[in-house]
């Protein structure tokens, strides 16, 4: 091989090389093709909140292993939940993940010119599916909240609670509280 074949050679491998690892090594990789939800019966959305991919990577080096939430049969995958102000608060980031959309920190499920972008529960119950809520948190806390009420103001339980009632949404639901203070129950 000559010096000018060699010298194309490498031009081309190198081009090639460059076309396939830029992307990846700059975290823009080509999107990936839809995946195929034609025989999906059930969707189980699981939220660590507040909890990402290091929390689990160091619960997993304090526990010398793996954890049981590894051996969960799941499709993974990944939402911006960045906040119009900048740095997210769980208001901002649920309702990313409930909606779809961007807000502002302490939004529920609204967004500037939306103010009641549909969430993913109430797509699926236009759907004819049923829906639920479970978590450990109040039900009115902004993770859960988010799923289920359009609010601009995550503090306002009172009207988060009465949204949720008015239009049924979810369908079932469980929250937990913490006993009130003397009360010695839960509520």
């Amino acid at each position: 091989m000559n010096t000018r074949t060699r010298a194309a050679v490498v031009i081309t491998l190198t081009t090639a090389i460059a076309l396939v690892v830029q992307p990846v090594a700059s975290g823009k990789r080509p999107p990936a093709p839809p995946p195929d939800f034609s025989g999906l019966r059930n969707v189980i959305l699981f939220i660590g909140d507040g909890m990402g991919p290091e929390h689990l990577e160091l619960a997993r080096r304090m526990a010398g292993g793996s954890l049981g939430i590894d051996s969960v049969p799941w499709t993974t995958g990944s939402v911006d939940t960045t906040s119009l102000d900048g740095v997210t608060d769980s208001a901002a980031a649920a309702t990313a993940i409930a909606t779809g959309v961007e807000t502002y920190n302490g939004w529920l499920s609204m967004a500037p010119g939306n103010p009641a972008p549909e969430t993913v529960l109430e797509r699926a119950e236009s759907k004819g599916k049923a829906t639920g809520l479970i978590t450990d948190l109040n039900d009115v806390d902004a993770t859960p909240a988010a799923f289920a009420a359009h609010v601009p103001d995550r503090d306002l339980d009172e009207e988060i609670t009465g949204q949720m009632a008015a239009k049924d949404t979810p369908q079932a639901q469980l929250g937990f509280r913490a006993p009130q203070a003397g009360s010695g129950c839960w509520l």
